[in-house]
């Protein structure tokens, strides 16, 4: 298996939620696969966003929810001998991030005007190759205001009012989280879960990550467990991060090769707007005259 997806910043193995929550599963289930980051998150018409995983098969899922479904069904997921209780434990705190932490972080990220601008646009733009990099953030911000306003958005709030509120959701969720995971290595014990693989993705970003806007990103920093937490998977599952890429898994070619697509796509581009232009002042007709 192959398993495709945006590389890293800030000693992360990757800048985005999906792809961490991926790679931690593969990690903890000690699932084989190739690692490669890139900087184009399209391979066809139905496949444009990472993480992207390509089966044995060479059929291709994308989405952090298909992959994973698709390695449970087959086995290959960290939760194997778990107590019933367990699986039940796991699925209603897996219910409480998405229903209350994703949200927030999705705008904070996202539909936060300082974020937006300073941090999440310029990030994904620089991970993009051109001209992916003028079209990618803005998707990225069309799907976030879209799961917003069909979730969470009401009649008659404002953008400040809808924030205030689920930044209060998330708050308390975290809260719950600090006193449920105490002293212990990771939420279930002392091997890893699907749901530290989860609550790692979403609360990583914040603890390494360099916001605009930190109002969240400072309390989860005061959260001495979580903070903990997500150092500890790090050191023991990522020890190769160097803020960019794992060199181990990230073919070297791979750089050099988008760079020369860059490079060839602009030339390309450039020469078709120049065309034009001559066409369009009449110069080519001169010259065949």
């Amino acid at each position: 298996m192959e398993l495709f997806c945006w590389e890293g910043e800030w000693g992360l193995p990757s800048i985005d939620i999906e792809c961490l929550e991926v790679l931690a599963h593969l990690k903890f289930a000690e699932t084989p696969a190739a690692i490669k980051f890139s900087r184009t998150p399209t391979l066809n018409k139905s496949i444009k966003s990472f993480p992207i995983l390509k089966k044995r098969d060479g059929t291709f899922i994308s989405g952090a929810d298909d992959i994973l479904n698709h390695l449970r069904d087959n086995d290959q997921h960290p939760d194997i001998g778990l107590s019933p209780q367990q699986y039940a434990d796991i699925v209603s705190l897996k219910a409480l991030v998405k229903d209350r932490i994703h949200p927030y972080i999705t705008f904070c990220l996202w539909l936060d005007g300082k974020n937006f601008t300073e941090f999440s646009r310029p990030l994904y733009a620089k991970k993009c190759v051109f001209p992916l990099n003028f079209i990618i953030p803005g998707k990225l911000y069309n799907n976030a205001q879209d799961f917003i306003n069909s979730t969470k958005a009401h009649v008659n709030t404002t953008q400040d009012q809808l924030a205030d509120e689920l930044y209060l959701e998330a708050v308390d969720s975290i809260n719950l989280l600090e006193t449920y995971l105490a002293d212990k290595e990771f939420f279930f014990g002392s091997k890893p879960t699907s749901f530290d693989a989860l609550i790692f993705a979403y609360l990583a970003p914040l603890v390494k990550a360099k916001l605009a806007s930190t109002k969240l990103q400072n309390h989860v920093r005061a959260c001495d467990n979580l903070t903990k937490f997500v150092s500890r998977i790090l050191t023991r599952f990522f020890p190769t991060e160097d803020g960019s890429k794992d060199k181990t898994t990230a073919p070297k070619h791979d750089g050099q090769s988008e760079r020369s697509y860059d490079w060839i796509l602009s030339v390309a581009i450039g020469s078709l707007v120049m065309t034009m232009y001559a066409a369009n002042i009449g110069l080519l007709a001169k010259l065949r005259w």
